[in-house]
């Protein structure tokens, strides 16, 4: 209140994974919803959980369990049930964030053709192709924002069938809002206060110095971040190492892996090792996992940031993406990454070294598929030129990832919504466009 005039925050909803979810999506919620704070509005995220008070609970950024206070964020993110927003009379606008696949999504979309509010997407797809029924749900917002201008571009192509006045809808009806991370948070001197940290709290030194033992051998050290998931190419990248090692290069390979669809993650880990081609000898000599406690109770932004900070390399042989957040998280502590040569990786690493980027096998999938498949054999290339030129490529990645900070993610999307609001106000309907039958 002030002056006798009662200022009222603008209330926005957000439907997605939950802020909590060890995921770039539940990341990016976080940090939607955080910056969305910053600017004065009042965020609630529904999502498919018990409704609580949460904070993003990976543990080293986030209050309560931030042992070095200097790096903590206490910024808390309210959470309701997923379906509870259609009661929230009070919300100003709902934000759907998600992919064309989802159930979840889907849901969320076919309630917001109902809603006497606005509804606006931050629509992601991995895919490079989506047929035109799944991304035809496009029209059940007022306007939609994605990370990428390429996968902006797929929806749009992807709706060529159906007719010019549908591409023209959805070119006129969306933008590019790219992802953002906390840039102030991943540093290199940020790195050196938490290298000597366990995942779960508490100091030791031994991890440390092992890397060291190794880069003092001689040792080109490697690390991935993945879910295992079927588009994170482990086996492409376990194959590269092995024609290294038969080239009598000594490599280090630093797993961190995330339970995504199956809850034997790290066993299937060492299984495709196998597969790859690797020996028991070769395995327990140079992929190394995180600790016991890591393993069993999973990863949080220590070993993440610890990890990327001590690697020479930060290999990330994709199948798809929307954007690439490991990727932009290991560019921004300042290591060099070697990634899969498709258009959504070309688009956030512009202006990247081109030897840098894997190529993908164009007959490995029958016409039409949807992935890329990086050869095995140019993943090793790959990792060979970016070990032979860290030194400039770390600088570059440092400059190209600046870039990409959440409170310009906070930015984009807030013009998405005005945008999105405004189609409303001339609508008064969320769903912009009728197929014709």
């Amino acid at each position: 209140c002030w002056l006798g005039i009662r200022v009222i925050k603008m209330r926005i909803g957000i439907t997605s994974e939950c802020p909590w979810v060890p995921s770039s999506f539940g990341k990016m919620v976080f940090n939607l919803s955080r910056g969305l704070k910053e600017e004065g509005f009042d965020v609630t995220v529904f999502c498919p959980t018990s409704p609580s008070p949460t904070l993003f609970s990976r543990r080293f950024f986030y209050v309560p369990d931030c042992d070095i206070k200097d790096l903590c964020v206490s910024t808390a993110v309210h959470t309701q049930g997923y379906t509870d927003f259609v009661n929230e009379k009070d919300l100003d606008v709902v934000i759907v964030f998600g992919t064309p696949y989802g159930n979840v999504e889907i849901n969320a979309l076919s309630l917001c053709e109902k809603f006497d509010k606005p509804c606006v997407g931050y629509f992601v797809t991995e895919s490079m192709r989506i047929p035109p029924y799944m991304s035809a749900w496009v029209e059940k917002v007022s306007f939609f924002a994605t990370p990428t201008e390429a996968v902006r571009k797929i929806f749009i192509e992807s709706l060529s069938r159906l007719g010019e006045e549908w591409m023209r809808n959805v070119s006129e009806r969306s933008m590019r809002a790219v992802h953002g991370i906390d840039i102030n948070l991943f540093t290199r001197e940020n790195c050196e206060k938490v290298c000597e940290y366990t995942t779960w709290g508490g100091k030791s030194s031994e991890y440390k110095n092992h890397v060291e033992k190794l880069r003092r051998e001689g040792y080109m050290i490697i690390s991935f971040l993945a879910k295992n998931n079927p588009r994170k190419d482990i086996y492409a990248l376990l194959r590269a190492v092995k024609i290294l090692l038969d080239e009598k290069i000594n490599v280090a390979l630093f797993a961190m892996m995330i339970d995504a669809v199956s809850s034997e993650v790290w066993r299937d880990l060492v299984s495709t090792a196998h597969l790859a081609g690797l020996t028991d000898e070769e395995i327990n000599r140079i992929l190394f996992m995180p600790d016991d406690i890591s393993r069993s109770r999973g990863l949080t932004e220590y070993s993440v940031l610890k990890i990327l900070c001590l690697s020479d390399i930060f290999a990330y042989p994709t199948q798809g993406e929307a954007f690439g957040i490991p990727v932009v998280e290991a560019g921004a502590v300042g290591t060099a990454v070697a990634t899969t040569d498709i258009p959504v990786m070309r688009e956030v690493l512009e202006e990247y070294d081109d030897q840098t980027f894997t190529r993908c096998h164009e007959d490995a999938y029958p016409p039409g598929y949807v992935l890329c498949n990086p050869y095995p054999e140019d993943l090793a290339r790959s990792l060979l030129y970016v070990y032979d030129h860290r030194e400039k490529l770390e600088k570059k990645i440092v400059e190209i990832t600046r870039r990409y900070d959440y409170k310009r993610m906070t930015k984009e999307m807030i013009k998405a919504v005005e945008k999105g609001m405004e189609l409303f106000r001339e609508n008064r309907r969320n769903k912009w466009f009728e197929t014709k039958r």
